[in-house]
């Protein structure tokens, strides 16, 4: 996990270079920090969210060590003009704060791949898992849908990030997702035919874990426990089942603090990881999937 924004100082080295800071900073602040607020990450959510991070103190502004000839603040001197001006302008996007922090407030993003770059590359604050065979994966652009695609010949692979989700505060879990290409005869009810071309995994502890999934042939709505897996407890959800509705993005709504309490018969802990995964290596076949917008929300 990265350090809070609170920690975050930034240094300017020169006011000339205030519109080379600015890019540079936003840029840092949107693959670093704003996921810990729970921002999308966009440029024009950072920009505005800026402001605000500097006057509640959750970033500060410093000068750089002076220098011979060339100081920030030259002795005796008041804070240059182009530097005021600068600020001014800064802290004039402040009035298109109030919407996005009430968005980011209701709203923690987990997957957000708009910002992530085109191509088989991991993106920011995700890790690349192989259990079985070669990874095949890669962010895209379908449509007007920013995913990434995973393709299993014969594998299984994931790709997952640490968060840290408090379900009595965002008890609500969405994305979108896509499939395409059903795994033949997969069936998560047998161990030898454990395959789906889409799963995503919500880890509480190192042995508790729900997984929502699109089996190919387990009935949709069934909830169970998965093929025994030592010292692990992983509860399965079905939410869509089938080829009937492949070829087309679907968005789901799943609570997870209603969905755990009736799996486990507990209150839950925090949410401390999510996984997206694909795998055909048990029927031996091939699958593929698009996974996209991934967040929880509150009720």
């Amino acid at each position: 996990m990265r350090e809070p924004a609170s920690e975050f100082l930034i240094d300017i080295a020169e006011t000339g270079r205030y519109n080379n800071f600015l890019k540079a900073g936003v840029a840092q602040l949107v693959e670093y920090k704003l996921p810990k607020l729970g921002v999308a990450g966009s440029r024009p959510v950072a920009r505005s969210i800026f402001p605000y991070l500097l006057m509640t103190n959750r970033i500060q502004l410093r000068p750089l060590p002076e220098k011979p000839g060339r100081g920030f603040l030259s002795k005796g001197a008041a804070m240059s003009k182009s530097f005021f001006a600068a600020l001014g302008i800064v802290l004039a996007s402040v009035v298109l704060l109030t919407s996005h922090v009430v968005w980011a407030e209701d709203r923690l993003a987990i997957a957000d791949f708009s910002t992530a770059a085109i191509g088989s590359v991991v993106p920011a604050g995700w890790e690349l898992k192989e259990k079985s065979g070669k990874a095949d994966f890669a962010i895209v652009k379908d449509g007007d849908i920013s995913a990434v695609r995973f393709r299993s010949n014969n594998a299984s692979f994931s790709l997952q990030k640490e968060v840290k989700v408090d379900l009595k505060q965002f008890p609500v879990l969405t994305w979108k997702w896509k499939v395409t290409k059903l795994p033949k005869g997969g069936d998560f009810r047998k161990s030898k035919t454990d395959d789906q071309a889409a799963q995503l995994f919500v880890a509480f502890t190192k042995t508790k874990a729900i997984v929502y999934i699109w089996d190919t042939s387990a009935p949709q709505g069934l909830m169970k426990d998965t093929t025994p897996v030592f010292f692990m407890h992983v509860k399965v959800v079905v939410v869509r089942s089938g080829p009937s509705e492949t070829g087309k993005w679907i968005a789901e709504t799943r609570n997870v603090y209603e969905d755990y309490k009736k799996l486990f018969g507990e209150e839950p802990p925090a949410v401390s990881g999510v996984r997206l995964q694909i795998n055909s290596q048990h029927t031996g076949t091939s699958a593929e999937s698009y996974f996209a917008d991934v967040a929880f929300k509150k009720q």
